[in-house]
């Protein structure tokens, strides 16, 4: 049963239908062929041919009105419901946030595919009955078509099953091959649900967390990133706000949901990027020292000749240890402060120990 909610939500959505209806006495629909709206008892114009008697005066030139005013409105000025909705989720790309409709996708796909497996089985049992009765119609499509056109209707039915099949073959592929939105857009997104209520309970789709993907091209942000938008939210001041907002999100200070679209993702993809080469700087330079003074530790005991086999011993244990160690820190920075594959971690490492190495008998 659905809940007392639910289904007041409901019946607030009828009665406001039902006076809509009522106070027009007119139900309209929309003529595709034609363009035009078809009105019982008449037929008026509308804009693009729709008839629009529930909202008049809809059609009126004002050569003073200029679309920056409303292409370009902000989100509190938005009205509320999905005007404001859509208004906050167009503001940033991190708001494109939709559902994929996965199930549904498998649902239509399993039944296209029983559909086709039975004008198969249809196909093969019609083959069949001609291969035993008429085996010269399967010898030519001319005489099967003439004669019969059974085959003919058949095959067509299947061509135009098929073509339907894989297209939605080939968009359930793309649908799978768009990235899935991170814990932190969802987040925000839902706290945009919770702080405005744009929509009724039941029409809430950011519940279905499993079934998201997101339009954004190009996702570039990393563990990292999502830790400095965590932190910026939770410490938002003003000095924060000079540095990381620029003029686009500048628009929306003052607003109750202000955190949630604030911080310019460049800026933030800027201070990462600054935190990144540091961290490449130290775990470059920061081995040679040591590894510079121990090969010349080593050389120099083993001049001398005094215990010079256990002093090699010892300096090459931590030569390696100190190689491993910064190997696996360089991995764990990639790993954290970028997207990159495990494939692409492996080389850089191995890049990197070459550097080491090298460094290490040249000295």
């Amino acid at each position: 049963m659905p809940s007392e909610q639910y289904q007041q939500s409901v019946r607030s959505v009828d009665s406001e239908t039902r006076e809509i209806e009522g106070a027009s006495h007119k139900a309209w629909s929309v003529d595709l062929e034609k363009g035009r709206a078809r009105v019982e008892g008449e037929i008026k114009k509308g804009v693009d041919g729709i008839n629009l008697d529930p909202y008049p005066n809809l059609d009126y030139i004002n050569s003073q009105e200029e679309p920056a005013s409303y292409v370009n409105m902000q989100v509190r000025d938005a009205p509320e419901g999905y005007p404001m909705l859509a208004r906050f989720i167009s503001s940033h790309e991190d708001g494109y946030i939709f559902r994929e409709f996965r199930y549904l996708q498998s649902r239509t796909l399993l039944r296209m595919q029983d559909e086709l497996r039975a004008l198969e089985v249809q196909l093969h049992r019609m083959d069949q009955f001609d291969a035993e009765n008429r085996a010269s119609f399967l010898k030519t499509r001319e005489m099967d078509d003439d004669r019969l056109g059974a085959r003919g209707r058949l095959m067509d039915e299947i061509a135009e099953k098929l073509k339907k099949y894989g297209e939605l073959l080939i968009m359930s592929n793309d649908l799978a091959n768009f990235d899935r939105p991170s814990r932190f857009d969802i987040e925000s997104l839902d706290n945009f649900f919770r702080a405005k209520e744009p929509l009724f309970r039941h029409e809430r789709y950011i519940g279905c967390r499993s079934d998201m993907i997101t339009l954004k091209a190009g996702r570039d942000d990393a563990w990292i990133d999502r830790v400095i938008m965590r932190l910026l939210v939770k410490y938002n001041c003003a000095p924060l706000r000079y540095i990381f907002a620029n003029a686009h999100t500048k628009t929306h200070a003052g607003s109750k949901y202000t955190a949630l679209n604030l911080f310019s993702i460049a800026r933030v993809h800027f201070l990462k990027m600054v935190i990144l080469i540091l961290l490449m700087l130290c775990l470059l330079c920061l081995p040679l020292f040591p590894l510079y003074s121990w090969t010349k530790g080593r050389s120099g005991a083993a001049g001398k000749g005094t215990d010079s086999a256990a002093a090699t011993g010892q300096t090459l244990a931590k030569i390696m240890g100190l190689i491993v160690a910064c190997a696996f820190a360089f991995g764990v920075v990639l790993s954290v402060c970028t997207r990159a594959k495990k494939h692409e971690i492996f080389g850089s490492c191995a890049a990197y120990v070459a550097v080491l190495i090298v460094f290490m008998t040249s000295t």
